[in-house]
């Protein structure tokens, strides 16, 4: 399967390598620079477009998180990118793709390019390798 990137901006990628440089350094913040936060800003700065605008600023916590997930009737953050993404085969997975990691129990979202899966870190961008992923997902 061939993913589609009719209607982005034809310097999509040039724009998220500059998302990704700009984020390298800030450190995590709930509600602003959580995974959900980071993902949805990588997709506005390649389209103008955000998936997690229902989401912004109506949390600042963990619990606060939690609880927002709760009345939007996600049990997790793969309920959520389930909700908001259509979920693709991980070999279909290319720059710009949405993914989801699993670590100790929890699931995390970022975003693939090239060869890496970046993902928000406390302490900035953490950058890990394509098979850290255990799901995809593309905005409709």
């Amino acid at each position: 399967m061939s993913i589609s990137r009719v209607g982005w901006p034809h310097d999509w990628r040039s724009r998220l390598i500059a998302f990704l440089e700009a984020r390298e350094r800030a450190g995590f913040a709930w509600g602003a620079r959580d995974c959900l936060m980071m993902t949805a800003d990588a997709h506005v700065a390649m389209t103008g477009r955000d998936f997690a605008a229902a989401y912004r600023g109506r949390y600042r916590s963990e619990s606060g998180a939690a609880r927002m997930l709760r009345r939007n009737g996600c049990a997790d953050m793969r309920d959520a990118a389930r909700r908001l993404l259509r979920e693709i085969a991980l070999v279909d997975a290319t720059c710009g793709t949405i993914g989801l990691t699993e670590q100790e129990g929890r699931w995390g979202m970022g975003i693939f390019c090239g060869p890496y899966f970046y993902v928000q870190s406390s302490d900035g961008l953490g950058i890990l390798p394509r098979s850290a992923a255990a799901l995809a997902f593309e905005v409709d």
